[in-house]
C-alpha cells in the first residue's frame, strides 16, 4: 500500500509540474496579447500627441491607462531627446524573489510610435510606449491554479492508490499468502509430494505460471528423491545392491537366524585383473567386461544367494543355505572357473584372474562389519600367495592385514624423514676387469642397525602407489649423482629400475625432460631398466613412451630377460639399448647354458648389448667370457656398496 502511494504521489507531482509549466507559459502569452493590444489602441493619440510635443496630452493619456487594474506602469520614452513620460501605481501586493525568477516576472510589452508622417521604407520609431502587467495578479492566479490542481490531484492519488491496493490485494497478494500459509503450515513429512492449488482466475497469468512451475519441479524431485534413493542402493552400472544395500540385508539374515544361529556364508570377491582392463580398454569397455563377469556369476549362483558390488572390483556374495565349509569352498571354486575362462572385448580376449575370500556365521563373527572384513582379509592374503586362489578366514589374517597397513605408513614416514639411500653395484667389463657402471639400488635405513632391502617392501609400494613417489625420489637422486660425475669427469653409466606404474604415468616423459634439464648431466649415461613384466607387450600403449625416452638421449634396458612373455617379433619393435640376462638363468652356468645362449643370440641379431645378472662364481665368469660375453654384475664382483663405499672403492682415482 505505501509502495502504491509513494509511486501515485510521484506520479500526480510530475502531473501537476508539467501542468503548471504549460498554464504559466499559456497566462504569459495571453497577458503579452492584451498588452500589445491595450498599447496599439492608444498609439496613435500618443502619436498625435507626441509629434506635437504635448506633454500634458501623453501624461493624461498614461493616466487614463493606469485606472486598468491590468496595469502596474505605462512609460513613453522619446529617443531623439531622451525624454521619459510615465505614470504608475503601486502594486497590489509583493512577489517573492523566488516566484519572479520561476514565472520570469514582470510581463512587459514594448509598443514602437511612429510620427504620422513616418517612411514607409525605413521608418523610425519617435519612442516606445512600455506597459508593465500587474505581476501579483499573475503569481496569485498562478497560486490559486496550483492549489486546485494539488487538491484534486491528491485526492485521484488517494482514490488511485485505494483501488490499486485493493486490486493487488484481490489479485495478488491474497493469492500469495494463501500460497505462503500452504507452505508454512506443511507437515515435514508431506514436503516432498506437496503440490499447490491453482488460484482461481491465475490460470494463464505470471502467478499460475508459478504455481505449475512449483508442482512441476515437486515432481522433478520426487523422481529425482526415488532415482537417488536407487542409486545410493543399487550400483549404477550393475544394478547390483552397493555396499549401503548389502549391509542391512546381511543384518536381516543375522535376526533371520535367531538364536539357533544357522550358520551361512560370506564369499568376498576381487576381480584381480579388471584394473587392467579399464586402463587398457577404457571406461565404457572396462563396464561391459564388468556386466559379463556379473553374468556369469549369476549363472552359478542359486535362489538362496545374494550379489552385490561392493567397491570397483570388488563383490561379495551371501550364501544363505546352511551349508558346510565343503560346500562354500566348491561354490567359490565354481566362481573362479567361470570367471577366469576367457573374456572378449571390442575383439580382444583377456584371462581374467580372481581372488576370494570366505568367511563364516558365527565361527568367523556374529557382527555384519566382522563378517565382512574378515572375508575380505582372506581374499586380500589369497590375492598375495597366487591367482585364482580361494582361502578360508583364519584369525592370523587380520593380523596380516594390519601389518600391512603399518607397514604402508612406515614407507610414507620413511620417505618424509630421508630414511631411504641409494646403494650402487658396480657393473664391470669382465675383459679389463673395470666397471663401466653401475646400477643404483634402494634401500631402508629403517632403524639404526635395521637396514631392510627391496623385497621388503617394493611390492606393498606398488601396491598402495608409494611406488611413484619412491620412483620420482630414486630418479633426481641418481640424476644428481650423475651431475657431479660429469662435474669429475667420470665416465660411468647408472641403471635405475623403472616400474610398470612409472611407465603408465601421463607425465613421465615431462619429469624426465625437467629432470635432464635441471641437472647437468649427459642423458646417455642414465639407463632406464624396464622389467620384462611390467606390460611392455603391449607396443600400442607402452612404445610412444619409449621413443620418447630416446629422443631425450636416454638409454633403456630389458631387466630380467627371459621370465615374461616378450617375443623376438615384440622385442624387434621395442627401442631398447640392452637386454639384462636374469639370475636364474646364470646360477645353472657352466652345466646348463642353452637358456644363456640362446639369450645372446636374440641380442646378437637385434644388435643389443648384453648384461650378466647375479654372477657369483669365477667358473660362470670364465664360461661368459670364452662365449664373447663381457659385462655382467653380481656379488662375484661387489654387492651393493652405499656411495661413499663405492667412491672410495671405484671412483678414487678420479678425485
Amino acid at each position: 500500500m505505501s509502495l502504491v502511494t509513494v509511486v501515485a504521489l510521484a506520479t500526480i507531482c510530475i502531473f501537476i509540474i508539467i501542468q503548471m509549466f504549460d498554464f504559466i507559459q499559456q497566462r504569459k502569452e495571453v497577458y503579452h496579447i492584451q498588452l500589445d493590444n491595450i498599447g496599439y489602441s492608444v498609439s496613435q493619440p500618443l502619436e498625435r500627441a507626441l509629434w506635437d510635443r504635448n506633454m500634458k496630452e501623453i501624461q493624461r493619456a498614461l493616466d487614463n491607462l493606469m485606472e486598468l487594474d491590468f496595469l502596474t506602469q505605462a512609460n513613453l520614452i522619446v529617443n531623439t531627446e531622451l525624454v521619459s513620460v510615465h505614470s504608475q501605481r503601486g502594486p497590489n501586493g509583493k512577489v517573492p524573489h523566488l516566484a519572479e525568477r520561476l514565472l520570469e516576472l514582470p510581463i512587459v510589452s514594448l509598443i514602437p510610435l511612429y510620427s504620422p508622417e513616418y517612411n514607409a521604407i525605413d521608418p523610425q520609431p519617435m519612442g516606445y510606449l512600455v506597459l508593465e502587467a500587474d505581476s501579483y495578479k499573475l503569481y496569485q492566479y498562478t497560486l490559486k491554479r496550483f492549489s486546485a490542481l494539488l487538491v484534486a490531484y491528491l485526492l485521484l492519488a488517494f482514490m488511485l492508490s485505494i483501488a490499486i491496493s485493493w486490486c493487488l490485494n484481490r489479485l495478488l497478494v491474497y493469492p500469495l499468502r494463501a500460497i505462503a500459509d500452504d507452505l508454512r503450515t506443511l507437515p515435514l513429512e508431506n514436503i516432498q509430494y506437496h503440490q499447490l492449488s491453482l488460484p482461481r482466475y491465475h490460470q494463464d497469468d505470471e502467478l499460475g505460471v508459478l504455481v505449475r512451475s512449483y508442482n512441476r519441479n515437486q515432481q522433478a524431485l520426487v523422481q529425482a528423491h526415488h532415482q537417488l534413493t536407487r542409486m545410493s542402493t543399487r550400483d549404477p552400472i550393475t544394478d547390483l545392491p552397493n555396499y549401503t544395500l548389502f549391509q542391512e540385508l546381511l543384518k536381516q539374515q543375522l535376526v533371520n537366524s535367531g538364536y539357533e544361529k544357522q550358520p551361512f556364508s560370506l564369499l568376498f570377491i576381487n576381480l584381480d585383473s579388471f584394473k587392467d582392463i579399464y586402463q587398457a580398454l577404457g571406461q565404457e569397455q572396462g563396464n561391459l567386461g564388468l556386466i559379463d563377469a556379473v553374468k556369469r556369476m549369476r549363472e552359478v549362483l542359486g535362489e538362496h544367494t545374494l550379489l552385490a558390488r561392493l567397491h570397483g572390483e570388488e563383490f561379495i556374495v551371501l550364501s544363505k543355505s546352511q551349508e558346510s565349509p565343503l560346500h562354500a569352498m566348491q561354490l567359490g571354486q565354481r566362481l573362479v572357473e567361470h570367471l577366469t575362462s576367457p573374456l572378449s572385448i571390442n575383439e580382444y580376449q583377456y584371462l581374467p584372474t580372481v581372488s576370494i575370500g570366505i568367511a563364516q556365521y558365527p565361527s568367523d563373527s556374529e557382527e555384519p562389519d566382522g563378517l565382512i572384513a574378515n572375508a575380505q582379509a582372506a581374499m586380500l592374503l589369497a590375492q598375495r600367495r597366487w591367482k585364482n586362489q580361494v582361502l578360508f578366514f583364519e584369525p592370523d589374517m587380520t593380523n596380516n592385514i594390519q601389518q600391512r597397513l603399518i607397514m604402508e605408513s612406515e614407507v610414507a614416514r620413511g620417505l618424509k624423514e630421508n630414511q631411504f639411500r641409494l646403494y650402487l653395484q658396480p657393473q664391470v667389463d669382465m675383459a679389463t676387469g673395470q666397471p663401466y657402471g653401475a646400477e643404483a639400488l634402494i634401500r631402508w635405513h629403517y632403524a639404526e642397525g635395521d637396514i631392510r632391502f627391496p623385497g621388503d617392501f617394493i611390492p606393498l609400494a606398488e601396491e598402495t602407489g608409494l611406488i611413484l613417489e619412491l620412483g620420482s625420489w630414486v630418479l633426481k637422486e641418481a640424476c644428481t649423482t650423475l651431475a657431479h660425475w660429469k662435474q669429475q669427469a667420470i665416465p660411468l653409466t647408472l641403471s635405475v629400475n623403472l616400474s610398470a606404474l612409472q611407465l603408465q604415468q601421463p607425465d613421465l616423459i615431462k619429469q624426465l625432460s625437467g629432470l635432464c634439464q635441471r641437472y647437468d648431466f649427459s642423458p646417455n649415461k642414465l639407463i632406464l631398466e624396464l622389467t620384462e613384466t611390467a606390460n611392455i607387450y603391449d607396443l600400442k600403449a607402452v612404445l610412444p613412451t619409449l621413443i620418447k625416452m630416446r629422443d631425450l638421449g636416454i638409454s633403456i634396458a630389458l631387466d630380467d630377460f627371459g621370465t615374461g612373455y616378450c617375443n623376438l617379433n615384440y622385442l624387434s619393435h621395442l627401442p631398447v639399448d640392452e637386454l639384462k640376462i636374469d639370475k636364474s638363468f646364470v646360477d645353472g652356468l657352466p652345466d646348463d647354458d642353452e637358456l644363456v645362449q640362446i639369450v645372446n643370440s636374440i641380442a646378437q641379431i637385434l644388435s643389443l648389448k648384453v648384461v650378466i645378472e647375479g654372477v657369483e662364481t669365477q667358473q660362470q665368469a670364465d664360461w661368459l667370457l670364452a662365449h664373447g660375453m663381457h659385462f655382467a654384475q653380481g656379488y662375484l664382483f661387489s654387492r651393493a656398496l652405499p656411495y661413499e663405499m663405492f667412491k672410495e672403492k671405484y671412483l678414487s682415482s678420479y678425485y
